[in-house]
């Protein structure tokens, strides 16, 4: 029974979808974000509708890392040396290939 009171204090549904832009950049204030939360918890519909947004809003943060290929590398550091960015490759480092530059 406290369980019905308690979510009575939450927004329905339709209300949700107005609040999402601010809840997600954190704008809401305390007890608007409580009642939100609060439906959300009870809500599976709403919170898949949140995570949408949110992949929508910043699709990067969703995609997995890929390295680039080692052919890319290698024309990127080319074309970086011709303009240069870079010194010239002295030609001693083996057999024609290079190392990259340490990235993060």
């Amino acid at each position: 029974m406290t369980d019905s009171i308690f979510y009575t204090l939450a927004y329905p549904c339709g209300q949700i979808r107005e609040f999402v832009y601010d809840y997600l950049e954190g704008g809401l204030p305390g007890i608007v974000r409580l009642r939100f939360r609060v439906h959300l918890m009870g809500c599976k519909d709403c919170r898949g509708f949140v995570r949408l947004y949110r992949m929508a809003a910043n699709p990067a943060a969703f995609r997995e890392e890929t390295p680039p290929p080692a052919e890319m590398l290698d024309r990127t550091l080319r074309f970086l040396e011709r303009e240069g960015v870079l010194p010239k490759d002295s030609g001693d480092s083996g057999k024609g290939k290079r190392e990259g530059p340490d990235l993060p």
